[in-house]
């Protein structure tokens, strides 16, 4: 054995071990709490709320109706229908009905809006450490904390008022519990356990997939003794009570409401397989992972050393069976995620683990050429710490990477709609209702219709779907008060978006349209119709 080799693997056992003071360890993790609470505050407001997009205009309009109406929690309503009912289907509500409390206290702005998913980073990264600790030492803890805090700074919705930050952190909460749980059998962990994994499948049922890494939790202490699994059965049983009476509700205010969300009706789960044969599916979603997530060539090159010394140290089981079970995620729901780039925030948990074990590869390399050069022994105290720094180091570098992007404020999210709504404030007044065609997503299964034109412009309206793309339905629509009618292409003549729907053609209603009504606006496919 060389003696580089003999340094390596030396310098790797003392790093792991857990020779950090308790001290230390706590002021460290503030300091990285600290400074990524910084950086949130500092850039809370990127983009507005007037100009956001729109998964979060959702979750703002029901937190405001919250609010406004009395904090019916089991009344969720959205604002851009004119005729009522205006409730709609969506996962336990906890987000906005948690933002709508804040808005009661402290008034609604962006700081209250978004609090509740500032809170569930940091949250997140308090169990990065916490798990991670527990499986590979307070050292690797540590980095992996402050990775899974400046991994999701440029996400385009990592500030956002929504629920997958939430869904997201309470799923590492409960993997950390329920592992405590499995390995000392406390009655505190089982209840911690119980309550916080059954609130994450409640917020959303997606989250599943961590069914995997609990086997994984299970498996490692019981091996193949069956009768052992008895108690671990009993408790997700009991954690799927909550979303099952949930989601029961759900789909009774899907056949009643607004179909804004598509839980049930949304998605079409019969694309996947077509999808998976597609290898721009694959090229996107591997393109989104590297860019928004692991930061580019820089994060994912740490990634893979990460993945391949993990795999050759036999180490982080329980993050192979996590990132695993995302993987499986994102085939399964291969439709949502390619219209969704929200979903793919779920792998950054696990991803940063991976880069976290390839930022601590590259610094022990780095301490062991030093060593084999120097020909000397640095002493553990001194330079434990100081590999620490390094990691930091090497973390931090990817966020600076894409500064720009973290503090960008000039444009709104989406541009077209938001030039178009300025058009639509041109011709409107307080009385004012739309009706507006493509303002939404066609799936086979059903339609996610969207708020976004009615947020940009501030009014209510109407969105019809194919089967209302006729005169008949605008004049009856007319005689309710519909004084615009407005076309807008979901994807317009944008030649990057991608779309593996078949969008219905707009052409054979705007025909018919143009010859009853006047044309106040043209321009790319967008039109606006006077209905007065």
């Amino acid at each position: 054995m060389t003696q580089l080799t003999m340094n390596w693997r030396q310098t790797y056992q003392e790093l792991s071990s857990n020779s950090l003071s308790k001290f230390l360890q706590i002021a460290l993790l503030a300091i990285i709490l600290l400074v990524v609470l910084f950086i949130r505050l500092a850039t809370i407001n990127v983009p507005s709320l007037e100009t956001t997009s729109w998964k979060e205009i959702d979750y703002l309009t029901i937190s405001q109706n919250y609010w406004q109406h009395g904090f019916n929690f089991f009344w969720p309503e959205v604002s851009w229908p004119a005729e009522p009912p205006r409730v709609t289907e969506m996962e336990f509500p906890l987000v906005p009905f948690t933002a709508a409390l804040l808005y009661q206290f402290f008034g609604y702005n962006v700081y209250t809006a978004r609090a509740v998913t500032l809170f569930s980073s940091l949250l997140m990264i308090l169990y990065m450490f916490k798990l991670t600790k527990r499986e590979l030492g307070a050292f690797a803890g540590l980095v992996a904390a402050f990775t899974a805090g400046v991994l999701p700074l440029y996400h385009p919705f990592n500030r956002f008022l929504f629920t997958e930050p939430t869904m997201i952190a309470l799923s590492v909460v409960s993997l950390y519990y329920l592992a405590e749980w499995v390995d000392h059998e406390r009655r505190k962990d089982w209840v911690l356990a119980l309550v916080i994994f059954s609130l994450t499948i409640a917020l959303k049922l997606e989250c599943l997939y961590i069914f995997l890494p609990v086997a994984w939790i299970a498996f490692r202490k019981y091996r193949w003794e069956i009768k052992r699994y008895k108690s671990l059965m009993f408790l997700v049983l009991w954690a799927l009570i909550l979303p099952t009476l949930w989601y029961s509700y759900a789909y009774y205010l899907e056949n009643i409401g607004v179909h804004e969300f598509g839980i049930f009706m949304g998605h079409n789960k019969s694309q996947t397989l077509f999808m998976l044969t597609q290898y721009r599916w694959y090229l996107t979603m591997a393109g989104r992972v590297i860019e928004e997530i692991l930061g580019g060539f820089y994060g994912t090159i740490l990634f893979i050393i990460g993945l391949v010394a993990a795999a050759k140290f036999r180490k982080g089981g329980l993050f192979f069976a996590y990132i695993a079970a995302v993987g499986i995620y994102f085939v399964l729901v291969a439709e949502g995620n390619i219209d969704a780039p929200y979903r793919q925030l779920t792998i950054i948990p696990s991803a940063s683990f991976f880069v976290a074990i390839g930022m601590q590869v590259v610094v022990i390399t780095g301490i062991a050429i030093f060593k084999t050069l120097k020909r000397s022994y640095i002493v553990n105290s001194n330079y434990q710490r100081m590999a620490l720094l390094a990691c930091f180091a090497l973390v931090i570098i990817i966020p600076l990477l894409k500064y720009k992007i973290i503090f960008n404020q000039e444009l709104p999210v989406i541009s077209g709609r938001w030039a178009l709504a300025q058009e639509i404030k041109k011709y409107s007044n307080a009385q004012t209702k739309l009706i507006v065609i493509g303002e939404y997503t066609k799936h086979v299964g059903g339609y996610d219709l969207s708020p976004v034109l009615y947020y940009y412009s501030n009014l209510q309206g109407w969105t019809l779907t194919p089967v209302d793309w006729n005169l008949a339905k605008i004049e009856t629509l007319r005689r309710k008060g519909a004084t615009l009618l407005v076309v807008a292409p979901r994807y317009g003549n944008d030649p990057t978006a991608v779309n593996y729907q078949i969008e219905e053609s707009t052409d054979s209603i705007v025909k018919d349209v143009k010859a009853h009504y006047p044309v106040l606006y043209e321009s790319q496919g967008q039109i606006i119709f006077d209905l007065r």
